[in-house]
This record gives structure tokens, C-alpha cells and sequence, in this order.
């Protein structure tokens, strides 16, 4: 748009900013410095401002001003580019959790890829291996077990878990934690400890698909 073309936008675009507010029409040639401004944006300013949304103290007394009109403006501006950063954060911040999905999701298919690998290689014992590889082999397909081989591993995990809660019912004795011990010992009196026995079947099951 050349400069006349855009200086008769403003021309009516100030003329419906002066009507927002009941003021008589400037002459034209004051409009001359608005050229570069964008039409929307003037009406937009003018039509909060009238409404009393946007916070400028302007004062016309009934005629057209050009400094409560540029006061209009900046604070228009001065809104428009904290809204702007706003949505601009929130936008990058949206990215970032995107990305962040997706490297999730890459490292995921990448694990569940190297995953057989990772089990049919496994070298240490049953109490170290990782209790998630479980279900993870589950989902893959990967373990498969019998009723007997299920109801063998939990009674054996009954017995590792009793062990290893009696084990640590010592150790606190030991070192006179007794608030912790009398915990334990409720514990294994209740035969309350599901969490763990699960646990070591799980390890157990899996252990056995690695031999």
C-alpha cells in the first residue's frame, strides 16, 4: 500500500475512533504521521479504550488530540506485545513438552527394540534383575510361563520375601532402630508384606525365561 492509499486507511480509521468517542473530526493533514499504523489495530485501540478495558488516561474534551491519541496507542501496543510474549511462551513451552513426548517415545521404541537383546543376555542373579523388565517382557511377548511354574515362583517368593524382612528385623535390632523394627516385625507377625513377594515373583518368572 503506498502512502496515500495508507493514509486515507487511517483517514477512516481515525474517523470511527473520533466516533467511538463522540469528538469532531480532525483535519486531515494531522493524520499524516499515522500512516504506518496498522488500520485493525487503531480501531481495536480505540474501541477498548472507549470501553474502558484498556487503561490509557487519555483526555479529549470532545475534540480529537494527538497525544491522548498516541497514549492510546502505546498502551494498546504496550498490552499487545505482553499478550504477544505470553502466547509466545506458551507456544514454546508446548514445543518443549512436544519434543520432550517425542525423545520419550524414540527412547521408548528404542528400549523395546534392544529389549530381547537385553534379556536373553542377562548374566547376573535372580535378586538383581530389574523387576520392570517384567512387565515389559510381558507386553512383548516375551515371558511366557505355565499354572505349576506361577504357583512354584510364588512360593518360593513367599519364603525370599519372609527371608528378607526377617534379615532386615536383625539388622535394625542391631542398630537399635526400634521404631523401624517393631514395623517390620508387624509386618511379618500379619503376614502383610504383598508388595515384596510380588516383586520377587515376578523376578523369579523372570529369571527363569533368561536360563
Amino acid at each position: 500500500m503506498d502512502r496515500e492509499a495508507a493514509t486515507a486507511a487511517i483517514s477512516r480509521a481515525i474517523a470511527l475512533f473520533c466516533q467511538a468517542f463522540g469528538l469532531e473530526q480532525p483535519a486531515p493533514g494531522a493524520l499524516a504521521r499515522f500512516a504506518g499504523l496498522g488500520v485493525g489495530e487503531i480501531i481495536t485501540a480505540a474501541q477498548l479504550a472507549a470501553s474502558g478495558e484498556l487503561e490509557t488516561g487519555a483526555k479529549f474534551y470532545g475534540k480529537f488530540a494527538l497525544q491522548g491519541f498516541g497514549d492510546i496507542l502505546a498502551a494498546y501496543q504496550q498490552e499487545r506485545n505482553a499478550a504477544r510474549s505470553a502466547i509466545e511462551k506458551e507456544l514454546e513451552a508446548a514445543e518443549r513438552e512436544a519434543e520432550k513426548q517425542r525423545r520419550d517415545v524414540e527412547r521408548q521404541m528404542q528400549y523395546e527394540q534392544d529389549f530381547p537383546a537385553m534379556l536373553a543376555g542377562y548374566k547376573g542373579s535372580m535378586p538383581e534383575i530389574p523387576v520392570h523388565w517384567f512387565d515389559t517382557a510381558v507386553r512383548l511377548g516375551l515371558l511366557e510361563y505355565t499354572d505349576d511354574e506361577k504357583r512354584e515362583a510364588w512360593q518360593r517368593a513367599d519364603t525370599l520375601a519372609q527371608a528378607e524382612l526377617e534379615s532386615r528385623l536383625e539388622l535394625e535390632r542391631k542398630q537399635k532402630n526400634f521404631f523401624t523394627a517393631r514395623d517390620i516385625a508387624k509386618q511379618l507377625e500379619a503376614n502383610d508384606y504383598e508388595g515384596l513377594r510380588i516383586a520377587y515373583a515376578k523376578k523369579i518368572l523372570l529369571y527363569n525365561a533368561t536360563r
